[in-house]
């Protein structure tokens, strides 16, 4: 008869646990099978995700490839053990501020990772975030306000965050009223922004999988309105500023977004021609829309940049 293994003394969260399990059984089954913390997540099994992440030896690992022999004389780290509902760490309050979780799955290895990171550098770049989150996922397009919250912590800017209403929606307390925008749906601000410079900004509920929808999405605009594509830039995904379009599922953003984007350029290259033609006083039918700038269709010398038209909403 095989003698069993004797239980092998892991050290999780600052408390010894006594673990009866095969050495190559992963971190994360340990984690919620055999201890019952939940926080880490079971994504892909691949380490590709993120949601597993933990701290080992306060370096961030993936609990689905570590296995219980390698954590051995090492100490883990979980969500749970790094703040609570009576003392939340800073990055935990921080995401609660800015309402950085949408479904939540993803974030609590998210966390993990930032913290591992703000330890061994307290003021890292906003660059140095995005490259150390890299190896997370968030499938939920939350990113701007992911982002945002760290660099809440970064600045020290954690504290009276409360949430507070503002019209229909709520936005952190330290959002000024100019931050935010109208994501009423119904309305060309919705989705288009032009600055003084001429810079066109495409706010789509839809983001980036990989399918190149942010050229195509930018492409659509510029076509539309009437100006350079180099000068339109696409905000993704961002719930604080981008209207609620759902979930982003292949080519049904082309179907879903494409044509409202098409519609809200369509509205905006209407209204200014008609301020360029106040201006000019012609006729707004007169007007072209070409590389930027509004041109009599005659061909005459007068223009305008359409930054210069900018300075209210559509």
């Amino acid at each position: 008869m095989a003698t069993q293994a004797p239980p092998l003394r892991i050290s999780v969260n600052g408390h010894a646990h006594d673990i009866t399990a095969s050495l190559d059984t992963p971190l994360l089954y340990v984690l919620r099978n055999d201890l019952g913390l939940n926080a880490a997540k079971y994504g892909c099994g691949l380490g590709r995700c993120g949601a597993c992440t933990v701290h080992l030896d306060g370096v961030a690992a993936y609990a689905c490839l570590v296995t219980l022999g390698e954590v051995d004389g090492h100490e883990v780290t979980t969500l749970e053990g790094i703040g609570n509902a009576e003392g939340l760490h800073p990055l935990q309050r921080a995401f609660l501020d800015e309402q950085a979780a949408q479904c939540g799955y993803c974030i609590p290895g998210i966390v993990m990772t930032a913290a591992a990171l703000l330890d061994t550098n307290p003021q890292p770049t906003d660059a140095e975030v995005r490259t150390a989150l890299e190896g997370t996922l968030c499938r939920c397009g939350s990113q701007g306000r992911i982002l945002r919250a760290i660099r809440r912590v970064i600045d020290g800017d954690v504290t009276g965050g409360h949430i507070v209403k503002d019209g229909s929606r709520d936005r952190p307390a330290h959002q000024t009223e100019q931050d935010v925008r109208t994501r009423d749906a119904n309305t060309v601000d919705a989705f288009l922004e032009l600055g003084p410079d001429g810079t066109v900004t495409v706010y789509s509920g839809k983001v980036e999988l990989g399918t190149g929808i942010a050229t195509a999405l930018a492409q659509i605009v510029a076509d539309e309105l009437g100006a350079p594509l180099d000068q339109v830039r696409v905000v993704m995904g961002d719930t604080a500023l981008t209207p609620d379009q759902g979930t982003t599922a292949g080519s049904k953003t082309l179907q879903i977004a494409g044509p409202l984007l098409q519609r809200a350029a369509h509205a905006a290259r209407q209204v200014l021609l008609e301020r360029a033609a106040a201006r000019l006083e012609v006729a707004s039918n007169d007007l072209t829309i070409r590389d930027g700038v509004v041109r009599p269709i005659d061909g005459s010398n007068a223009a305008i940049p359409i930054g210069e038209l900018a300075g209210a909403p559509f």
